[in-house]
C-alpha cells in the first residue's frame, strides 16, 4: 500500500512519521529514504531531543539510508543477489566514471573515426577537448537512463533514431556502440524490476523492513516512483511529501494570465488577473516552488491514498512579518497586506562588502537570538551558504573552535571541496609541471603550502629568507635554456644567432649563482662577478652560509624532487601508471599533520577511485590495447575536475550550530535560518547544458533543474525558520562606491512583501566601526571582542571630528584593557616607521593588516622588458655608486652585471635604457649649477659622505627617560658646519622621505654640542631642511614627537607624512606671513585627494583608506596642529 502525508511544515510530518511506527517487534527496522544527510541528522535530531522527550519513548533499529543509495543497493540485490553493502556503484559498466572512460575508448579507436565525424571535428585530436567531451557525454547518457528511459530503449534498436533531430543522430549511435560492448544498462535493470514486482519478495526487504518511508524528497522520477509502486504491494510505503500550500497552486499564474489575455484582448493587467483570478497561483509560490510541482502533480496523477497535515499557525493570528509571510504561502493569499511592526525583526536583509563580512555578520546575529532567547540551543541555527566551497574556509575561520572566549559550538556539514584547499591545489600544480613554465612564484607557493614546507624543515621564517634568496639569485622562470625554448616553441635550429634568449632567469642559472656562492665564499662587494669557464660571466650570490646553507640544502632537495614527479608525470601513459606516480607524489612532498589529515584522506581517495575505475576497465575489458591511455595535461586536468566533487562529510546531530549549502532539501525546521552569499550571479545557480543536450532542447515537466531546485531551497528556508529568518549579500565593493544588486530571489521576496517591510540594513565595511556597539537593539551590533578595542580606540577620535559624544557599548563580556608598560628605548627607525605612515603603524600592530606587497609579495616570474619603479630605483642607486667611484662610463661587465640582475631588458632596449639613464644620472650629480650642498655638487657631497655610526640622545616624557638612538652619516670635517645628505635617486621625494629626514636632522642637533644641517637629495635640487630646529630647539622637538609616538602608538593618529611635506614645502616657500599657514593647510589637503590627471598624484594610501573610510581626516581639528607640531612650528 503506496500512502502520501502532505504538510507545509517537516517538524509535523516528522511526527506523523514517528506515530505512525508499524514495528511488530523490537528487531524489525523501519526505512526512512532521505535527499540529503542533513535530513537524516534532523531527523535523528528531532526524535532525540523534541519527539522522544514528548513521548517517553526509545527507538531502535531505524535507519535513514540516502534514497538513491537504498534503490540502487536493493535493486542489485533483488537481479543479481548482491548482498546490501558490497555493491561497488563506481565500478557498474553504466557507471557516470566507467562511462566517461568507455567513451574515450570508443572515441580514440581510429575505426571510430569516421563514424563520429561530428564529435571529431570538435576534438580535432586534443586529448583536453576529447577529455571534456566524454565528460559531458557520461553525465548526459547518466541522466538519459533515468529520465528518458524509453527513448534509451527504442535507441537500442538499429536504425531508430526516435527523437532526434538529424544533427543528433551520433548521439543514438555512440549508445549503441555502449549497448554492444555491453548490452545491460541500468535502464534495463530498473524495467525489468518495474515491469516484475514479485522480484522484491525474494530480496529479503519485506521481512528486513516493517515499513519503507519516503521523506521530504522534493523530485523522483517516474521510473522510481513505478517501482515504489511494485513495492507497495508487499509492504507499506509511505511518501512524507513538503507542501508549502494547502490548495491546490500548481498552475504558473503568469501562463494562465497570458492565455486569458489572448482569449479575452482588452481586459486587465496581468497583475490583476493573477490576483483575482479563481485558481490561479501565488506569485511567490510560482516563482520559487517550480521545482516541486512536477512531484506534486505526480502524486495527484497517480490517485493514491493522501492525507493532509497542516502545520500549526499561530492562534492569535501572524504576530511577526515571517509568520505572516509562511501563514499567506499555506492560503494562496496573493495579496499581502500585513504591516510589519517597528521592534519585529524576524526577517531581515543584509548588505554587506566582502564575503569575510557576511559571515562575520552570521555569527553576531546567531549570537544575538541565542541571548534573546536564553531557552534556545545551538541546533535550533542553520547557517545555509550559496557557493559553500567558497565560503567554508571563511566559515570555519570565523566559527573558530578554538577561541575559547565565548564558544559557539558550530559544524561544517561536509568540508569543502579538496580542490578548494591549499594541499589539493599544491598537488594539482605539481601533477600539471609538465607543461608549466617552472615559474619562481609557482614554485614558492608549492613549498609555502603547510604539510610541504614542514615535510622539508621550513617554518615560515626560513621560507621569508629563501624568497629573499630566490629573489636575489634573479630566478624567474624556467629549468634551463632548452626548457625556455620548449616553452616558447622555438626550435633550436631557428634561432638566429647561438646566444639568442639567454638563460639568465632560468633555474639552472640561479642555482649556479647560489652554489657558486657557498663554494667561493665571501667576495669583494666591488667584483660580484666571476669567470666560471662554460658558465661564462656570473654573478655570484655570496649570502650562503650559516642558516642560509641549511636552507640551500632542503630547497635542492625539494626542486630536485620536483624535477623527478615532473620527469615521472611526462613518461606515464597508463591510468594505472598515474595512480602509483600519484601516490608517490604524495609520499614525497606531503606530511601528514592534525591540520593537513583530513585533505590528505580526500586526495588518497580520489587516487583510490581512479585505481578502481582502472581495475573495473581492466576486468571487463581485459588486454593491454584496452588499457587507458593519456597523457599528462590530459591526466592533471581530469584529477583537477575530480577533486572539484569530493568532499567530507561530518555529522551534524549533535548540539551544534550547522553550516551547509544553501540546496534543496538541506532546510530544515530550526527556529533561526541565515541564508548568506545571495549575490546576483551566485544565486540561484544556472542550469548551463549542453547545446545537444535533449534535456534542454526537449525538456519535459518532470525533468530536474538546478535554477528551480535553488529557488524552491529559498521557499524551504521560509517555510522551515519559525522564529527568525536573515538573508546576506554583497551588494557594494570593497574597493569603491559601487553597489551590486542582490540575488533575483530577494528582488521578488521584496516585491511581494513590499520594501517598507523589508528594508535593507547596510553593514558597514570595517567590523571595527564604532557604531556596531552603540548597543545591541541597534541594526548594527557586533559581539567581538578583538573589534571592540580597536573600535574603541578610533572611537574618541571620531567623537573629536564630529564635535559630538557617542556611546560605546562593549560586547558581552566587558573587556578590560590592560596598559601597555612604556617603552624606555626607542628606535630612530620606530619613529620613522610611525610617522611615515600611521595608519599604517596602527593597523599592522593592533589588527595584523598587511596591504602592501612586502616579504609574501608575488614573486616576479616575466623577464623585465619593461622597468617597474623598484627596478628603475635599483639601477639609478648602481649607477650613483659608480659615479661616486670615478666611473663615468658602463663597460661590458657592467652590462653583464646589470643583466645578470635583470635591472635592465635583454638585448639593444637594455643599451638604449643604460645609455639613457647613465646620461640623466651624470648630468644631475655633476652639474655645477647644483652647489647648495655647502657648494658642493651631488658627486662631490656623496663622495664626502663618511662611516655609518651611532647616534643616541635621551628625551624626559611623562616623568620618565627615553634613550632615541639610530644609525646616520654626519660629516664633521669642520664641526662647525656638520651636515648630512639623504639622496633617493628618483624623479622627487616622497612624504615619507621627509618624515624620515627630519626625524634624523632632529636626532643629529641632540646628540651634538654644534647645528647639524640636514639635505634632502633627488634627481631635482636638493632641498634644505629648516635651519630653525638647531641644538638649541631639536631636543624640545624631539620631546615631542616622542611623546605623541608614546599616545597613538596603540590608537589612530590623524597626521599624513605626504601631508605634511607639502605643507612644509609650501610654508617655506610663501613670502606672505598673513598668508603663508592658509596657503601651507590647502596644499596638504591638496596632497590627500587624487588628483583627476592620470599619474600626477600618487595613488590613495590603502591603510588610510582602511582606517578612516570615507572620512576627511583634513577636517579634523587636529590635523594641522599635529603637521605643526610635527615640524616645530
Amino acid at each position: 500500500m503506496l500512502k502520501i502525508y502532505w504538510g507545509d511544515s517537516l517538524t509535523v510530518l516528522a511526527e506523523t512519521l514517528y506515530n505512525n511506527e508499524r514495528k511488530a517487534d523490537i528487531y524489525q527496522h523501519e526505512a526512512v529514504l532521505v535527499g540529503s544527510p542533513l535530513s537524516a541528522d534532523w531527523l535523528r535530531q528531532f526524535q532525540l531531543f523534541d519527539y522522544g522527550d514528548k513521548t517517553k519513548r526509545i527507538f531502535a533499529n531505524w535507519e535513514f539510508p540516502s534514497f538513491y543509495i537504498f534503490i540502487n543497493d536493493w535493486l542489485e540485490k533483488a537481479l543479481h543477489g548482491t548482498a546490501i553493502g558490497l555493491r561497488k556503484a563506481g565500478e557498474h559498466p553504466y557507471s557516470r566514471e566507467l562511462l566517461q572512460w568507455r567513451l574515450w575508448q570508443i572515441l580514440g579507436r581510429k575505426e571510430n573515426q569516421g563514424k563520429f565525424a561530428v564529435l571529431d571535428a570538435y576534438h580535432q585530436g586534443s586529448e583536453l577537448r576529447l577529455l571534456e567531451l566524454c565528460t559531458s557525454l557520461a553525465q548526459l547518457y547518466d541522466q538519459y537512463q533515468i529520465l528518458r528511459p524509453q527513448l534509451m530503449q527504442a535507441w537500442k534498436q538499429h536504425a531508430n533514431f526516435e527523437g532526434l533531430d538529424p544533427d543528433l543522430h551520433w548521439q543514438a549511435e555512440l549508445w549503441r556502440s555502449l549497448i554492444d560492448e555491453i548490452p545491460e544498462s541500468y535502464t534495463d535493470s530498473l524495467l525489468h524490476l518495474a515491469d516484475n514486482p514479485q522480484l522484491w519478495k525474494t530480496s529479503g526487504i519485506i521481512e528486513k523492513y516493517a515499513r519503507i518511508s519516503l521523506f521530504n524528497l522534493n523530485h523522483i522520477a517516474p521510473l522510481y516512483m513505478k517501482l515504489f509502486q511494485g513495492l507497495a504491494q508487499h509492504m507499506p510505503v509511505e511518501l512524507y511529501v513538503f507542501a508549502p500550500c494547502h490548495e491546490y497552486w500548481l498552475d504558473d499564474s503568469k501562463k494562465l494570465a497570458r492565455q486569458q489575455d489572448l482569449e479575452t484582448p482588452n481586459t486587465e493587467s496581468t497583475d490583476r488577473i493573477s490576483a483575482s483570478g479563481p485558481g490561479l497561483s501565488h506569485p511567490l509560490l510560482g516563482s520559487l516552488g517550480s521545482a516541486l510541482q512536477p512531484l506534486l502533480r505526480q502524486m495527484l496523477d497517480l490517485n493514491l491514498k493522501e492525507k493532509l497535515m497542516p502545520g500549526k499557525a499561530p492562534e492569535t493570528g501572524p504576530q511577526t512579518l515571517l509568520q505572516a509571510l509562511q501563514e499567506n504561502l499555506r492560503r494562496r493569499d496573493c495579496h499581502f497586506d500585513y504591516q510589519r511592526k517597528e521592534d519585529d525583526r524576524s526577517m531581515q536583509i543584509h548588505c554587506c562588502h566582502t564575503m569575510q563580512r557576511q559571515c562575520e555578520v552570521a555569527k553576531d546575529l546567531a549570537w544575538r537570538w541565542l541571548d534573546e532567547h536564553p531557552e534556545g540551543q545551538p541546533r535550533d541555527i542553520q547557517i545555509l551558504v550559496a557557493e559553500y566551497d567558497k565560503y567554508a574556509p571563511l566559515l570555519q575561520a570565523v566559527f573558530n573552535p578554538t577561541d575559547k572566549a565565548r564558544w559557539l559550538p558550530a559544524v561544517l556539514q561536509k568540508t569543502p571541496a579538496a580542490s578548494a584547499g591549499t594541499i589539493a591545489g599544491a598537488f594539482l600544480k605539481i601533477i600539471a609541471l609538465p607543461q608549466s613554465r617552472l615559474g619562481a612564484a609557482e614554485l614558492m607557493s608549492i613549498l609555502s603550502v603547510e604539510p610541504i614546507a614542514a615535510n622539508y624543515g621550513f617554518a615560515q621564517p626560513e621560507l621569508e629568507k629563501l624568497r629573499r634568496l630566490i629573489e636575489e639569485a634573479k630566478i624567474r622562470w624556467g629549468e634551463d635554456r632548452e626548457h625556455l625554448l620548449k616553452v616558447l616553441a622555438i626550435p633550436d635550429d631557428k634561432l638566429q644567432e647561438p646566444g639568442q634568449f639567454p638563460a639568465h632567469m632560468t633555474w639552472q642559472r640561479g642555482m649556479d649563482r647560489l652554489l657558486l656562492g657557498y663554494c667561493m665564499g665571501r667576495m669583494d662587494e666591488e667584483e660580484p662577478m666571476l669567470a666560471a669557464a662554460e658558465l661564462g660571466q656570473i654573478l655570484i650570490n655570496d649570502k650562503i652560509e650559516g642558516e642560509n646553507l641549511e636552507l640551500l640544502e632542503s630547497f635542492c632537495r625539494f626542486y630536485d624532487d620536483l624535477l623527478l614527479s615532473r620527469q615521472e608525470c611526462s613518461n606515464a601513459t597508463e591510468l594505472s601508471r598515474y595512480v602509483q606516480i600519484y601516490r608517490q607524489i604524495l609520499q614525497r612532498f606531503f606530511r601528514s599533520t592534525e591540520y593537513s589529515y583530513q585533505e590528505l584522506r580526500l586526495l588518497h581517495r580520489a587516487i583510490e577511485d581512479i585505481e578502481r575505475n582502472a581495475a573495473a576497465m581492466n576486468r571487463i575489458f581485459p588486454g593491454e590495447d584496452n588499457r587507458i591511455k593519456l597523457g599528462s595535461a590530459a591526466m592533471a586536468k581530469y584529477f583537477e575536475r575530480k577533486c572539484q566533487y569530493l568532499s567530507h562529510p561530518q555529522p551534524c546531530h549533535n548540539n551544534t550550530l550547522v553550516i551547509a549549502p544553501l540546496q534543496s532539501m538541506h532546510a530544515n525546521a530550526r527556529k533561526l535560518t541565515i541564508l548568506i552569499g545571495l549575490s546576483e550571479g551566485s544565486f540561484p545557480r544556472m542550469d548551463n547544458r549542453s547545446a545537444f543536450d535533449l534535456l534542454e532542447r526537449s525538456p519535459e515537466f518532470e525533468d530536474p533543474s538546478l535554477r528551480r531546485q535553488d529557488r524552491l531551497a529559498m521557499l524551504e528556508a521560509i517555510m522551515a525558520s519559525s522564529s527568525q529568518l536573515h538573508i546576506t549579500y554583497i551588494g557594494k565593493s570593497d574597493i569603491n562606491a559601487e553597489e551590486f544588486p542582490p540575488s533575483s530571489v530577494i528582488s521578488e521576496l521584496r516585491d511581494f512583501l513590499g520594501a517598507e517591510n523589508l528594508p535593507i540594513i547596510e553593514h558597514r565595511l570595517n567590523a571595527h566601526d564604532h557604531r556596531y556597539y552603540k548597543g545591541k537593539e541597534q541594526e548594527l551590533f557586533s559581539y567581538s571582542q578583538s573589534n571592540y578595542r580597536a573600535a574603541l580606540s578610533l572611537y574618541h577620535e571620531h567623537c573629536r571630528m564630529n564635535k559630538k559624544t557617542e556611546i560605546v557599548v562593549a560586547p558581552t563580556p566587558d573587556t578590560e584593557t590592560v596598559p601597555q608598560q612604556l617603552l624606555q628605548h626607542i628606535k630612530l627607525s620606530q619613529l620613522q616607521e610611525f610617522f611615515s605612515n600611521p595608519a599604517q603603524f596602527f593597523l599592522r600592530r593592533q589588527l595584523g593588516l598587511f596591504f602592501e606587497r612586502g616579504l609574501t609579495q608575488e614573486m616576479e616570474e616575466d623577464e623585465n622588458f619593461e622597468q617597474d619603479n623598484l627596478e628603475r630605483y635599483t639601477l639609478r642607486s648602481y649607477l650613483v655608486k659608480m659615479i661616486c667611484h670615478e666611473k663615468m662610463t658602463c663597460d661590458q661587465n657592467d652590462l653583464h652585471y646589470l643583466r645578470e640582475r635583470a635591472l635592465i631588458p635583454l638585448g639593444k632596449q637594455g643599451e638604449m635604457l643604460l645609455e639613457k639613464e647613465l646620461s640623466v644620472i651624470t648630468d644631475v650629480l655633476c652639474e655645477t649649477r647644483r652647489k647648495n650642498l655647502r657648494g658642493l655638487t651631488y658627486v662631490e657631497a656623496l663622495r664626502k659622505q663618511p662611516e655609518t655610526k651611532e647616534y643616541a640622545c635621551e628625551v624626559e616624557v611623562w616623568g620618565q627617560q627615553f634613550n632615541i638612538s639610530g644609525k646616520l652619516q654626519i660629516n664633521t670635517e669642520q664641526p662647525a658646519q656638520a651636515w648630512q645628505i639623504f639622496f633617493r635617486p628618483g624623479s622627487d621625494l616622497k612624504g615619507k622621505d621627509w618624515a624620515s629626514g627630519w626625524l634624523a636632522h632632529l636626532l643629529a642637533n641632540c646628540c651634538h654640542s654644534y647645528n647639524t644641517a640636514t639635505f634632502l637629495g633627488s634627481l631635482k635640487a636638493p632641498q634644505a631642511l629648516p635651519d630653525f630646529a638647531n641644538t638649541a630647539t631639536a631636543p624640545d622637538i624631539m620631546q615631542d614627537l616622542v611623546q605623541l609616538y608614546l599616545e597613538y602608538q596603540n590608537k589612530p593618529f590623524v597626521f599624513s607624512s605626504e601631508a605634511a611635506a607639502a605643507y612644509f614645502k609650501e610654508y617655506r616657500k610663501c613670502k606672505d606671513s598673513y598668508k603663508k599657514t592658509e596657503r601651507a593647510l590647502i596644499k596638504a589637503v591638496e596632497a590627500l585627494r587624487p588628483s583627476s590627471f592620470p599619474g600626477a598624484q600618487l595613488p590613495p594610501d590603502p591603510y588610510t583608506q582602511k582606517l578612516w573610510g570615507k572620512e576627511d581626516i583634513s577636517e579634523h581639528p587636529d590635523f594641522e596642529d599635529n603637521i605643526r607640531s610635527f615640524w616645530g612650528l
